[in-house]
């Protein structure tokens, strides 16, 4: 009775657009909408402070609150039984299409619920607090919209760096579990709980008992929540933990800290399985055998004598390799590019020589890395999932760029002509002759100097006289020439 009544003070509107939002993020789930699911699940979050944030305040602006304050049931007693009858209907709508979407694959288990349900109730809480305080509904409102939004708009960066304040971060992260967080909410859901009670409670007998009984169990909830997270949580949050773990594979060990052990133990499947990769189009080891990972934060996690001759990738996130994370690349790739640094390290550090080293490791990688790590990778369908070409699909694709680029002027002044050439050279040469291509890169990287474009074109002549060859070099030089001249660092034409 209390719920139909309650349900009955709210706005017909809000209802309305409630259930149709709803039912779109449900249909979304069904459909297999993916990217959608990522922002919808922290949007759904605020369903219960539509139908639980006023209780009182819509009695208020109903002009029927005589009936609460006149009435012989004590006032808290009626706040408890009208909230929790909304937050568990509203509890229940989000459970519905969180099932909908551990189904469908979107998640891979109830742990996002329960950040969810812990977060949604927060947010509640809070609007009731502030529309009981001013005795207006969107006062409250605004509260809770505020504080969604605020950590809505600041970057992961400062979630992560404040897991505590960001209690979003659980719904943000989807690779971790970040159980001080869920902790820390659970403290905070008793506080404003007893916050609204002891608002509302004016002239009641609860409110004397509620200063030493709430805050005895804040304080006891608080040690609980503490002594748990001591003693077991804590091993859960892996990127705390400094200590190095080492995992040893058949052609390189992994040094890791602050990951994940099953990541560990995939990003040492990945670098075995690109390492094998390099050296079999090598057909000799040329790979370092040590592999060092930990969390960029930590600035003492190497001494200097172990940067030497070992790969170094720092981790930048609690997402652990799991998207976007080296240099703005998918990790994999990123693995990739690191395992190549030895070998394209004499290369001078100039803005076109950058480029070339970038396209000719992303064509050794298309080529000959991307085919052989596809089963490797165990990525959340949440993510978007890397690009595999055949090497007779990628070649095809250059020979499409470099004969746009020999018959038209225009595709040669692009900002991005000089990228898509220095793939097609590298292309080239490797067609031409794969063992002259393999000991090009061995010269490079075993020169005892740094090497400048005009170095590098010589080691290319040195090794290839075709009139192919000299055709590729020719554009590739036009190519460079211009972008030299009209393009800065930013990419931008520059007056002539």
């Amino acid at each position: 009775m209390i719920l139909k009544y309650h349900l009955k003070q709210q706005s017909r509107i809000m209802f309305g657009l409630s259930a149709t939002f709803m039912l779109i993020v449900l249909v979304f789930n069904l459909c297999n909408m993916v990217k959608e699911w990522y922002v919808m699940n922290s949007i759904i979050g605020l369903l219960p402070v539509f139908f639980s944030g006023n209780i009182f305040s819509s009695e208020i602006e109903n002009k029927t609150d005589f009936l609460i304050f006149t009435s012989r049931t004590p006032k808290y007693k009626i706040l408890i039984q009208k909230y929790i009858s909304t937050w568990l209907v509203s509890e229940i709508v989000l459970a519905v299409i969180y099932v909908s979407a551990v189904i469908m694959g979107f998640e891979k288990s109830f742990f996002g619920f329960i950040a969810l349900m812990l977060y949604s109730t927060i947010l509640s809480l809070i609007a009731l607090l502030f529309s009981n305080i001013t005795g207006k509904t969107l006062v409250g409102y605004g509260a809770a919209l505020s504080l969604w939004s605020l950590e809505m708009m600041l970057n992961i960066n400062w979630h992560e760096s404040h897991p505590l304040l960001a209690l979003n971060i659980n719904l943000l992260e989807k690779s971790v579990q970040v159980w001080s967080n869920i902790l820390f909410m659970i403290v905070l859901i008793v506080i404003l709980m007893i916050l609204n009670l002891f608002l509302i409670s004016k002239g009641e007998h609860l409110r004397k008992s509620l200063i030493y009984k709430g805050t005895s169990g804040v304080i006891i909830i608080s040690l609980i929540c503490l002594f748990s997270y001591n003693y077991f949580f804590s091993k859960m949050e892996f990127w705390k933990d400094n200590n190095w773990k080492v995992l040893k594979g058949e052609n390189i060990n992994l040094h890791y800290k602050n990951l994940d052990n099953k990541r560990g133990a995939e990003l040492l499947r990945i670098c075995s399985a690109e390492v094998a990769s390099i050296e079999d189009m090598y057909h000799e080891n040329i790979c370092f055998s040590e592999f060092y990972t930990f969390n960029v934060k930590d600035k003492n996690s190497l001494k200097n004598g172990d940067m030497n001759n070992a790969y170094v990738m720092p981790i930048k996130s609690l997402k652990s390799f799991n998207s976007v994370e080296y240099n703005g690349e998918y990790w994999y790739q990123g693995v990739s590019r690191i395992l190549m640094e030895p070998v394209f390290k004499n290369i001078k550090n100039t803005k076109e020589n950058e480029i070339l080293k970038d396209a000719w490791e992303n064509y050794i990688y298309f080529s000959y890395i991307n085919n052989n790590i596809e089963n490797e990778l165990k990525e959340n369908i949440m993510l978007v999932q890397p690009i595999y070409y055949s090497k007779g699909d990628y070649a095809k694709e250059l020979e499409n760029d470099f004969n746009s680029l020999k018959e038209s002027e225009k595709e040669k002044h692009s900002i991005h002509s000089l990228d898509t050439m220095s793939r097609v050279l590298l292309y080239k040469l490797d067609k031409e002759n794969h063992e002259n291509m393999i000991k090009l890169l061995k010269d490079i990287q075993n020169s005892k100097k740094s090497l400048s474009y005009n170095d590098i074109e010589s080691i290319i002549k040195k090794y290839y006289k075709s009139n192919s060859v000299d055709e590729v070099l020719k554009i590739y030089n036009e190519v460079k020439v211009y972008h030299e001249k009209y393009y800065n660092n930013r990419g931008v034409v520059v007056e002539s």
